[in-house]
């Protein structure tokens, strides 16, 4: 298992967790240029990425893209933040929507590793996703998940998904918070 501390760094391409576990420790910042991906679970792998929170040290995500799980090989993402300090999915310098294209899930997430509670996810929603949150035949579990200013949908499920829904809240999605096939 890998451990990112909060050291300032940022990445200046795509950033792949091919096999294994990411722990991102409390307090850390993620940045990833606008343009870069940040894809767990690659290549036929198996991957899995856990970010805690605490309440003086919350975990923020800046991107410049795409957080996909799941395309190519087993991944998961646990995001447990707390009310009081929840785990932010954002981009990188703007607070346009649309300013990153979101977070998707495809068929190959483990569904038991897919745990997100007291997460923000602004201004995403561009590119090929319909979504700032995406499922594509994946399952999952969300709870106490806010969905702002995305540019198409907040929440966007297709095909043969079934993540568990829990508190779903947001605003200023231009295409309105949920959308279900």
């Amino acid at each position: 298992m890998e451990s990112v501390p909060d050291s300032g760094d940022s990445s200046t391409g795509d950033l792949f967790v091919h096999c294994g576990s990411l722990t991102i420790e409390p307090g850390a910042v993620v940045r990833v240029e606008e343009g870069a991906g940040f894809v767990i679970g690659a290549d036929d792998y198996e991957a899995s990425l856990l970010a805690e929170g605490t309440v003086d040290s919350p975990i923020r995500f800046h991107n410049g893209k795409t957080l996909s799980f799941g395309k190519n090989g087993a991944a998961g993402l646990v995001a447990q933040g707390t009310e009081a300090a929840p785990i932010t999915f954002t981009s990188q310098e703007s607070n346009a929507a649309g300013a990153w294209d979101g977070v998707i899930f495809y068929g190959n997430v483990e569904d038991e590793q897919v745990i997100l509670e007291h997460v923000v996810v602004e201004n995403g929603g561009a590119g090929a996703l319909d979504g700032a949150l995406h499922f594509k035949d994946a399952g999952g579990s969300l709870d106490n998940v806010e969905i702002t200013n995305s540019e198409t949908w907040g929440l966007y499920i297709e095909g043969d998904s079934s993540p568990t829904l829990g508190e779903i809240t947001g605003e200023g999605n231009a295409e309105g918070l949920i959308y279900q096939e």
